[in-house]
Formats: C-alpha cells, sequence, structure tokens
C-alpha cells in the first residue's frame, strides 16, 4: 500500500465482509515482518457479493 489510509480501507473492506458472511480461504505471509510499509497480505475470499465495498469500490489492494 502506498500510505497508511488506503491500508486502514482495505482492513476494514476485509472485516466488514467477514462479518456479511465472506469467508478468508488463503492468504499470503509476509516474507520479512520487519520490513517497513504498509504492507497487507494477498487474500482470496469466497462468500462476498456486490452488496459489501470491496466487491464496489476499487481500493487498489490485495483482496478478491
Amino acid at each position: 500500500m502506498t500510505t497508511e489510509e488506503q491500508l486502514k480501507t482495505v482492513e476494514r473492506q476485509v472485516d466488514l465482509a467477514i462479518k456479511a458472511g465472506a469467508k478468508i480461504i488463503a492468504q499470503s505471509r509476509p516474507t520479512d515482518p520487519s520490513a517497513k510499509g504498509y504492507f497487507y497480505p494477498a487474500t482470496l475470499m469466497t462468500g462476498v457479493d456486490h452488496s459489501m465495498e470491496l466487491m464496489r469500490e476499487e481500493t487498489f489492494g490485495p483482496d478478491v
């Protein structure tokens, strides 16, 4: 991510999708947990639909 705000947006969208019934079925692990920056693991989800913000908004995050 390029900014902390963008990272928080992706985190919020994933959290909201999970609360609405989506599930994370695969997620990458960081290669270097001590790396500085705004990182979110590549995330594959199921049970998503177009009522969820992460399906409607272009957040440029690593979630599908």
